[in-house]
């Protein structure tokens, strides 16, 4: 790249946030401001940002690649273990169903006892048998009544496993069923320990060695994971292992390039970044199952779904570091280069004197010191606010996990089950951008919160009934409705609340404890299937209300300016009172340069 003192000579002129001249030819014409030492000491910053294009070509290119694209194939990533974990219809295999030339269902009939399932319906065994042999079922067929005593057993001889939807998935290849149905249970709790520990630490290696080395660490982590559980899944122990490291690659792949294009981007183009990688996350969930019916087998889907990520490394060039994040560690040089290239791309120009003015605001900012996950309790409003983040966005995780994992359990065809669920997350984004835009963070999540809970009630009155199968997949996917909302608004106030210095060590510090939380999910589901099918609305009911009020007490931070260091965190949301709106982004313009002509 050319060195800084070939830019072009020409005068450059940089405004202000209130339209004020910063610098005309290199001189301070601001009366006051990032020149001088006065005012806010991230404004060089935040108007070189301005200059080079907020929102031009170079955001938009890597947007559409890397928060939108990328979000397609990590969504199905994320699916494809869920999907090949399913466990079809199932019953003990009893051995002699063609010599006796009985029908399938006759056979069924004769050598399996029936008992109650989780829905209060008598259905056939999945795990018992009658213990008769071939010869005792043709002697009672040809006498036409039972000549035997029909004892009932364990299964004997293996499991059949219905092939009307799944050819092959992992359980039915290694009978993970009813003694060792845990198994599957167990496996996801391991993905969430996954989950856990990939949070822990990539979230903090993001914020030290740069988000773009831990998205290249993670990218090639998740494939070799995903991958190796393909080969060695009859070794169960290893399957586990593998699950768990890719797992916990999955969350740095997805919010690496959200914090890299949050911090190079306008604060009015915050919610569309989301959105647009929230409609990416959409288009490949609900490709997911449509991809898995049209192969039916679970290592071909498991492969074709997980390798596209491969292309991302190989276009890896063109995703910068975050220019944001490098003056936060002290590097103006890397983050001036950085702010031309988009200045470039996006046909604007640099003020030529913009890497000084650049080392000077790094020379004026206190030097804070960063103990990782522990800064994000050095004070007390910043300490209230990560509880309340981290407890409703644990909820929204409980919710969103345990919904996806009850798919597989319901009726109908799974593949359009996952598919319905998975295509409601458009409108819910669409919904959440408006929402969020309009009255706010926090009372969008409050109010689908709420919503999410009186929904939960309904199903936990209907769900029973086979005659309102139609209202609960109805119900079923209203719930997911509102918790993609919900999500998407504390994803937007975590990102918009952590200061840059800990912006991904936070988020990924939300997914630890949500992961912990979401441990609990599997076996919310299996209680349901196992106990009673109306328990799991109970928990998702009660968590709902509980973040309804939680999320309410959180600060809005709709236009508001993103804090850069703890000392702006400490005094975020301040003067806030409780029974309001936000401020439109004009007023908020209005305000600012209102304040500042009388500090003039």
């Amino acid at each position: 790249m050319d060195k800084p003192a070939m830019e072009s000579e020409t005068t450059h002129r940089l405004l202000t946030a209130d339209g004020r001249a910063l610098t005309e030819g290199g001189k301070d014409v601001s009366g006051g401001g990032a020149l001088d030492g006065g005012g806010d000491e991230q404004v060089t910053f935040e108007n070189l940002l301005d200059a080079a294009g907020s929102h031009g070509k170079f955001q938009i290119r890597f947007n559409v690649i890397f928060n939108f694209s990328l979000s397609a194939i990590v969504s199905m990533s994320f699916l494809n273990y869920v999907m090949a974990m399913t466990v079809p219809e199932h019953w003990c295999y009893v051995p002699g169903a063609l010599e006796s030339n009985i029908s399938g269902d006759r056979w069924k009939e004769l050598t399996l006892p029936r008992e109650q399932n989780t829905k209060g319906e008598m259905d056939y065994s999945k795990c018992k048998m009658f213990n008769v042999t071939v010869e005792d079922i043709i002697m009672e067929q040809l006498l036409n009544q039972t000549v035997i005593h029909k004892e009932i057993i364990g299964c004997q001889y293996g499991w059949e496993y219905d092939k009307t939807w799944y050819v092959r998935t992992t359980p039915s290849d290694n009978d993970w069923v009813c003694e060792n149905e845990l198994r599957v249970t167990n496996i996801f709790m391991y993905a969430k320990i996954g989950d856990v520990v990939g949070a822990f630490v990539f979230g903090q290696l993001g914020d030290t060695i740069g988000r773009k080395k831990v998205f290249m660490t993670a990218i090639l982590l998740l494939v070799l994971g995903r991958m190796a559980a393909v080969l060695c899944s009859g070794i169960y122990p290893l399957f586990a292992i593998c699950i768990f490291l890719s797992n916990s690659c999955l969350l740095p792949v997805f919010m690496s390039p959200l914090a890299i294009g949050t911090e190079f981007c306008s604060k009015e183009n915050r919610s569309r970044i989301n959105m647009l990688q929230c409609v990416g996350w959409t288009l490949g969930f609900s490709l997911t199952p449509l991809v898995a019916w049209a192969t039916g087998d679970w290592v071909i889907f498991s492969v074709v779904t997980t390798l596209p990520l491969l292309i991302f490394l190989a276009i890896i060039k063109i995703m910068p570091e975050s220019p944001r994040w490098l003056m936060a560690i002290g590097k103006p040089e890397e983050a001036y280069y950085i702010l031309r290239d988009i200045a470039d791309v996006n046909g604007r120009k640099l003020p030529s004197n913009a890497l000084a003015m650049l080392k000077e605001t790094l020379g004026k900012s206190k030097k804070e010191k960063i103990f990782g996950i522990a800064s994000l309790f050095s004070s007390k409003r910043l300490a209230g606010y990560t509880l309340l983040i981290f407890l409703c966005w644990g909820i929204n995780s409980l919710a969103y996990y345990s919904l996806i994992l009850n798919v597989g359990t319901m009726s109908g065809n799974p593949f359009l089950n996952y598919f319905f669920q998975a295509l409601v997350e458009l409108p819910a984004d669409l919904v959440g951008m408006w929402s969020t835009d309009t009255i706010g963070r926090r009372w969008t999540q409050s109010l689908f919160f709420i919503l999410s809970a009186i929904a939960s009630a309904v199903l936990f009155a209907v769900v029973q009934n086979p005659g309102l199968t139609a209202v609960t997949v109805g119900f079923v996917v209203f719930v997911k409705f509102t918790v993609c909302i919900s999500f998407y608004a504390i994803y937007m106030q975590a990102l918009e609340t952590y200061p840059t210095c800990l912006r991904q060590t936070g988020t990924s510090s939300n997914s630890i404890i949500a992961s912990l939380i979401g441990v609990i999910g599997p076996y919310v589901v299996y209680l349901g299937t196992s106990v009673d099918a109306r328990y799991p609305y109970v928990v998702l009911g009660t968590c709902s209300l509980v973040g309804a009020v939680a999320s309410s007490f959180l600060p809005e931070t709709l236009n508001e300016k993103l804090p850069e260091t703890l000392a702006e965190a400490q005094h975020f949301g301040r003067g806030q009172r409780y029974w309001s709106f936000p401020k439109s982004a004009l007023a908020k313009k209005k305000s600012l340069s209102t304040a500042r002509n009388e500090n003039s």
